[in-house]
């Protein structure tokens, strides 16, 4: 037994030589930095690895964020374009309608003419080569030898151009429904870009 505690006792030694060594040579390793130095090191090491770390995923969103950005300026031109197809052809409609309004209105002006020169067949039948018309005077009367003007000729153009008037109406609304859904896809993309 007191061999057993012989040979602890020289195995304590042993190890506290072993430390006092290990401690001479990191001291005279580190110089006059004290453990609680490296500690504070550390710390300030995970501290800066923490931040980058914070920084690199701030840098990921940024360039999603930037893509995201990148994809939506990309669509605006498109856009524009389709506006501006848009506001042509709106502008040509307009245009057109307001051309057949004009037409339908010298066709009505013209229908009305050729109904009242129709409707006055008794007086037609009283007139004289020659001899002056009671209503207007005249020696010349074309209508008299029964050359009167085709009112169903104008009735049918008539009918022609309303039928173009709302097709012209019809195909109008579709441009400005069209230019209204195009402007407000734009003003979503602008306010989404002027956001980001």
């Amino acid at each position: 037994e007191s061999a057993g505690l012989y040979q602890l006792s020289q195995e304590k030694i042993t190890a506290q030589e072993n430390f006092k060594g290990i401690t001479e040579g990191l001291s005279a390793l580190l110089g006059s930095k004290q453990l609680k130095d490296f500690n504070k090191e550390d710390k300030e090491l995970q501290n800066t690895l923490h931040a980058l770390s914070g920084i690199r995923k701030d840098a990921v969103v940024y360039r999603e964020m930037q893509a995201t950005q990148e994809t939506n300026i990309q669509k605006v031109n498109p856009l524009l374009l389709l506006q501006e197809h848009c506001n042509t052809q709106k502008n040509q409609k307009e245009q057109e309608l307001k051309q057949l309004e004009k037409n339908k209105i010298l066709l009505e002006k013209e229908y009305l003419l050729k109904q009242s020169i129709a409707s006055l067949s008794e007086l037609r039948a009283q007139l004289v080569e020659g001899q002056a018309c009671a209503l207007c005077g005249s020696l010349d009367h074309p209508y008299a030898k029964g050359l009167l003007p085709l009112v169903d000729d104008s009735q049918e153009q008539l009918s022609e151009i309303k039928k173009q008037i709302t097709t012209c109406q019809n195909e109008l609304r579709k441009a400005e429904i069209e230019l209204t859904k195009t402007n407000q896809e734009l003003a979503l993309l602008t306010e989404t870009i002027k956001n980001n």
